[in-house]
């Protein structure tokens, strides 16, 4: 089962965070991005676990008859084939075949008001995520 995790942090304590990721083997999943070098700006990135697991993506375009109808797999794929059709040149993480995680940055909105950050692991395979 999937997990979440929220949290609050200033850009000060933002980088307590992302070093315990960084710890963990923490890498984004766009190139070039180094997760020391996030801040509280409240983007979401796609991180993944290289020393776990190798990074997939979802086939494209995605077959819905591969899978059992009506399952939470087909569900899963129906919804990721929809936002593959809004934008067919992404990539989209296949999260059950890779050791993932989402990471939404928290951010000081209107300059007066700080915003949580969550961290979310969506694959079923949790065992093997760090602590």
């Amino acid at each position: 089962m999937a997990t979440a995790h929220t949290f609050l942090a200033t850009d000060k304590d933002l980088p307590l965070i992302l070093e315990w990721l960084s710890d963990a083997g923490a890498e984004p999943v766009a190139e070039g991005l180094d997760v020391g070098d996030f801040g509280a700006t409240g983007h979401e990135i796609a991180l993944y676990f290289p020393a776990i697991g190798n990074l997939n993506f979802w086939d494209m375009p995605i077959e819905i008859n591969k899978f059992a109808e009506n399952s939470a797999g087909w569900l899963n794929a129906l919804l990721t084939k929809l936002k593959q059709e809004e934008k067919p040149d992404r990539k989209i993480v296949d999260p059950n075949k890779t050791p993932s995680a989402g990471l939404r940055l928290p951010e000081l909105r209107d300059d007066r008001y700080w915003v949580s950050g969550e961290l979310w692991f969506p694959t079923i395979n949790l065992k093997n995520f760090p602590n």
